[in-house]
Parts: C-alpha cells; sequence; structure tokens
C-alpha cells in the first residue's frame, strides 16, 4: 500500500502504510426536529461535512540517532498551508482534496518509527482526470451527456459561435434553464462556471485580438436569467436553443465526483 499527499508519494520517502482507514460516508450533518404530538421527527437534509482519512505508518531509520532527522522530513512534507491532493494507492485515478489534522505522534523503538496520520478531506472523490466533450448542437435537438460519478457536478460549458452570431442562447440541462440575454458573435464564446456562479465571454478571442485579458470587464452575469446548471449522477440531457435559431459548438468540461 502506497498514498500520495501534496505530489509525494509516502514510499519514496521511505514511509510504509500499514493501515488504511476510511469512512464509506463523509460526516452527516442532518438536523432533526421532534415535534410535541407527532409520531417520528422531521428530517431538514443538511449538505455532507469532511471525510476523516487515517492512514497508520512507519519507517526504519539507520541509525537511533537518525530517526528526528527523518521524523522532519516528515513534518516538513505532511505541513501545508492549505488543502492538497491525496491520492490513495486503491484509487489512484482519483483523489481527495486534503489536510492534516493531527499532531502526528511517532512511537519510536530503537530504529523504527511509527506514527498515525489523521487527513480531514473534503467530502468526495474526484476524478485526476476532467471529463470533456465538444459537439454542434442544433435548435431543439437533445445531447446526451453522462456523469460516471456517484454525486452531483458542477460544469463548465462554453457557448460557442462557430456557425455565426447566436442570440439569446439558452441551454437546458435537464430541468434547469439558463438564458443569457445577448448576443455571441461569431466566432467567439461565453464560458459558464456553475462551480463558481461566474459568466464570461471566451478569454481567447480578447487574448488574440487584444493581447490580454480583463476578467473584470468580460463578466456578463448581469445578462443571465435561469440558474446555474449541474449534472447528476448517471444520463443528462442538455437542450440548446437560441432567437435566431443556427447551430452553436458546445464544449463541456467536468470533475466527475464520488461519495
Amino acid at each position: 500500500m502506497d498514498f500520495i499527499f501534496n505530489g509525494i508519494s509516502a514510499s519514496s520517502i521511505g514511509i510504509k502504510v500499514l493501515n488504511t482507514k476510511r469512512s464509506i460516508l463523509p460526516d452527516i450533518r442532518d438536523q432533526y426536529e421532534t415535534v410535541p404530538g407527532k409520531i417520528g421527527s422531521y428530517l431538514f437534509a443538511q449538505p455532507f461535512g469532511d471525510r476523516i482519512i487515517e492512514i497508520e505508518c512507519a519507517f526504519v531509520s539507520q541509525t537511533a540517532d537518525t530517526i528526528l532527522q527523518d521524523a522532519r522530513k516528515i513534518s516538513a512534507w505532511l505541513s501545508t498551508n492549505k488543502k492538497a491532493q491525496l491520492i490513495l494507492s486503491k484509487e489512484t485515478d482519483k483523489y481527495y482534496m486534503a489536510k492534516v489534522s493531527n499532531k502526528v505522534d511517532i512511537d519510536q523503538t530503537l530504529y523504527l518509527g511509527q506514527f498515525s496520520i489523521q487527513f480531514t478531506c473534503e467530502p468526495f472523490a474526484y476524478s485526476l482526470d476532467d471529463n470533456i466533450q465538444q459537439f454542434t448542437a442544433q435548435p431543439g435537438a437533445t445531447q446526451g451527456i453522462y456523469n460516471n460519478g456517484t454525486a452531483e457536478t458542477n460544469p463548465v460549458i462554453s457557448i460557442i459561435a462557430a456557425w455565426g452570431d447566436v442570440k439569446n442562447p439558452k441551454l437546458t440541462i435537464n430541468d434547469t434553464i439558463f438564458l443569457y440575454n445577448g448576443t455571441i458573435t461569431n466566432n467567439s464564446q461565453i464560458d459558464i462556471n456553475s462551480e463558481n456562479f461566474t459568466v464570461y465571454k471566451g478569454m481567447d478571442r480578447d487574448i488574440a485580438t487584444t493581447g490580454g485579458y480583463d476578467p473584470a470587464e468580460d463578466s456578463i452575469l448581469a445578462l443571465i436569467d435561469g440558474e446555474f446548471p449541474a449534472l447528476q449522477p448517471g444520463p443528462n440531457s442538455l437542450i440548446f436553443s437560441c432567437e435566431n435559431g443556427v447551430n452553436a459548438d458546445i464544449k463541456i468540461q467536468f470533475k466527475e465526483r464520488w461519495i
């Protein structure tokens, strides 16, 4: 067994993984309210909390005197000011965003050091590689998009005016409607980021025409109606339409997530 944290594998610095403990579910933060005279309780569902992953490790130093030197190298590796990627050897295509949350005490026996690391992680595992799909959308036609994860994910969607100006484009993803009250001029695009709740005119055209890109000037959030779309686990549907009835290229990019 092995794991990679912040770009460095445990085995590369002489650490042996003894055991890994990972809960099936993240912390459940649901709230229940009991009402006198009512059977059971009312459920107020809440988003998932953090997930705790504990990894028990050991290392062997050359001498009893160098064990503290080795421990300092380990502490430098584990010490971060923000969350970093944690990849477990049994799921090398996924990662957690994690930070060490315990003191990591070391038990020393001669040349042997043993310790347990507690990582506090975001609730989901993320795919290492983004799922990127691009296609030409005809107004009113349905395009299927499959999310292989087990959790909802927030995509980045680009509407590209590759076939002429696109006036008042609208996307319907499942039951969510997203409308831009404006025109995407020929060979330009808008980028819809459902993770950050932002909408910008595409940066590629700005850089090509002006040599620079200023997101503050290119935000078109004030011209948006509807909701930012999300992709559910499994099959999803996307329908494109616009006022002047032209085709558009759609690029959708998302990171699959697993509970």
